[in-house]
């Protein structure tokens, strides 16, 4: 939460993001002058301007903007848009379902982890499309060879796995399908 300078009490207080903008238009509450406060213009910009500077930019129609949303702007401007940024998430997202999530320790020393992070969250559609299809997608070019049935011994018994019984030890009632 934000820091603001109160007039009346003449001390600091952590203020809720949402109240931010209410507070500076008081006039009874401040940033530090030489505080960078995120702000979003009217247009839809963002930028990082001084604390003294904060209650002229919100008298104008801004809104305070925090330095997380700030830092997710910047990544989604870097990572989460174009074409190639679609391509990489989908990629990455097959990856990922193909090898069970073990791709993403290589790709992320590889690509980076924020861009990683980025394809995840922003571009979420694509990559968990693409991770499904990355999972389902080597069993049926294999006809089914690539699934996870087949990585059981041949000897894997469906009544040993789904009782527990073998047979003869419960006498006649496991013979008799019973138990």
């Amino acid at each position: 939460m934000p820091r603001l300078y109160n007039f009346d009490t003449n001390s600091y207080e952590e203020i809720p993001e949402e109240y931010v903008r209410d507070k500076i238009l008081s006039r009874r509450y401040a940033f530090p002058d030489t505080e960078k406060v995120g702000f979003a213009a009217p247009d839809g910009s963002t930028h990082l301007i001084p604390g003294a500077n904060v209650l002229e930019a919100f008298g104008h129609g801004g809104e305070f903007v925090s330095g997380k949303e700030l830092d997710r702007q910047e990544r989604v401007g870097k990572y989460g848009e174009g074409w190639e940024n679609y391509l990489g998430a989908a990629l990455t997202g097959a990856a990922r379902g193909a090898t069970i999530g073990a791709s993403d320790v290589a790709l992320s020393e590889f690509l980076g982890k924020e861009r990683m992070r980025t394809w995840r969250e922003e571009l979420s559609g694509i990559s968990t499309s693409a991770e499904i299809g990355g999972a389902i997608l080597p069993t049926m070019l294999s006809g089914g060879a690539a699934g996870l049935t087949d990585r059981f011994p041949p000897d894997y018994s469906v009544t040993h796995s789904q009782t527990g019984i073998e047979p003869g030890v419960c006498g006649d009632a496991a013979a008799r399908g019973a138990v």
